[in-house]
């Protein structure tokens, strides 16, 4: 999945649950949001990452390039947060505020505990490659 792909689908996800009513204008946070918020930046973040491999491996020189890929990336990451009606702060703040809530709901909710444990795995393979590239 490409990262345009996964825009239009993290975009009609969001989209559909706002108007089926799911999604209020001021969600507040909670655990489950929490997660859900996290694992799509993650998911973003990561698909940029594959795009930066994928494009270094094509031209290890563009450094701008490289730039533009880490720029949408932080956009799509932004445009999650506001889909939720959240900042990156008042999202940092409640995770580090409710760390023990979390951690108990992933606990009770190892389906998603397993996708953090693949993205993470993916994330570090893949920025291994883009290292043993720059190296």
């Amino acid at each position: 999945m490409n990262l345009v792909t996964l825009k239009r689908t993290v975009c009609l996800v969001l989209l559909t649950a706002f108007m089926n009513g799911s999604l209020s204008a001021e969600t507040p946070l909670t655990p489950e949001t929490y997660v859900t918020i996290d694992l799509s930046a993650q998911a973003v973040t990561v698909e940029g990452i594959y795009q930066r491999l994928v494009r270094l491996q094509e031209n290890p020189y563009d450094d701008e390039d490289q730039l533009r890929v880490g720029q949408m990336v932080q956009n799509e990451v932004g445009l999650i947060f506001d889909e939720y009606g959240v900042t990156k702060t008042e999202f940092l703040k409640y995770g580090a505020a409710h760390e023990s809530e979390i951690n108990q709901w992933l606990q009770e909710n190892p389906s998603t505990a397993r996708e953090y444990d693949a993205l993470k795995q993916r994330r570090t393979t893949l920025s291994n490659q883009i290292r043993a590239i720059k190296e």
